[in-house]
């Protein structure tokens, strides 16, 4: 998002102040990955309630940790959960990391930034 004032001062010593707002791009949900024994991950997988393709809402992490609490280990915390960004194609993958010990949770995928050149 971006933002960009402009002001305006008038004869009276009012100032006006206008911004323009620019939103990023809409992300859309990508891949759900859960890292877990497969009973646990196929029931933590199917109460995700994003599906592929539809608009991402950051705040639905939160939700999902909340209604799901009862699967998931006591120690589990949002910084388990990794959203992963690709800019280009605005979309984001997300990682449910409860098992750290699988090797799978080891290697942490990278973001993709949009270019920053043009």
């Amino acid at each position: 998002m971006f933002f960009v004032p402009e002001t305006r001062n008038l004869s009276d010593g009012t100032i006006i102040l206008t911004v323009a707002v620019t939103e990023g791009p809409q992300y859309h949900m990508g891949r759900l990955e859960v890292v877990a024994r497969k009973e646990s991950a196929e029931k933590l997988q199917a109460s995700w309630q994003l599906g592929e393709g539809s608009i991402f809402d950051p705040g639905y992490i939160k939700k999902y940790i909340a209604d799901n609490r009862s699967l998931l280990p006591r120690d589990f915390s949002p910084e388990s959960v990794q959203v992963v960004t690709n800019c280009p194609d605005a979309v984001v993958s997300v990682r449910v990391v409860v098992d750290a010990f699988d090797p799978k949770a080891q290697a942490l995928p990278n973001n993709i930034p949009c270019d920053s050149s043009k």
